[in-house]
């Protein structure tokens, strides 16, 4: 049963982000990045990054099973580990990844707060694995907030999202979290401006 209803869950999200109406900004697929994007975020990336085998940290928890069974279905390779469980075992994994020539992917402010924040160990990961950042902001014109740590964000179906994406390589943790805000601000403004 419970097969059944992850299955469907499956479908249901596929179809689910076919009706967004998705336009995406600088778009830096197709190239090896190091995608950086609030945990909050992310629900349209996994339509729209599907099939690229990106390499995508993922916490330890139990809690994370059907997002991890969620992100394979649709093509990611999952590593597994965070800035608190398996920190080690994670970068190890994701240099596998970027070895194998893939791009990775990471929420510094995951798995588990604080919201929008970028953590030191997220930066550290960041300059340790030597591949080109990019900043992903993320906006929604309509959503459903999840009164979750992240306040996470599902858009409505049918409404406009904006992906905007910047290369950018950041020097501090610092100006780390500024490109980050400022690219979900433009992101925001763009969506405004439609």
């Amino acid at each position: 049963m419970r097969k059944l209803l992850e299955g469907l869950l499956l479908i249901i999200y596929y179809f689910w982000s076919k009706t967004l109406r998705i336009r995406i900004i600088n778009d830096r697929r197709g190239a090896q990045f190091f995608y950086v994007f609030w945990h909050a975020k992310f629900f349209p990336l996994i339509y729209t990054h599907r099939k690229e085998g990106i390499g995508i940290l993922v916490s330890q928890h139990e809690d994370a099973g059907l997002l991890v069974k969620t992100l394979k279905k649709f093509g990611f390779y999952v590593v597994r580990g965070s800035s608190t469980r398996g920190g080690v075992k994670g970068a190890i994994g994701l240099k596998e990844v970027v070895e194998r020539g893939y791009s990775i992917a990471l929420t510094p402010d995951g798995p588990k707060g604080p919201r929008n924040i970028f953590k030191k160990t997220s930066f550290k990961l960041l300059n340790l694995l030597n591949i080109k950042p990019v900043f992903i902001g993320i906006a929604c014109k309509k959503v459903i907030r999840v009164s979750s740590w992240d306040r996470f964000e599902i858009p409505l179906p049918f409404t406009g999202c904006i992906i905007y994406m910047k290369e950018a390589t950041p020097t501090c943790v610092e100006e780390a979290q500024e490109i980050l805000e400022n690219v979900n601000n433009t992101a925001e403004q763009i969506l405004n401006g439609i």
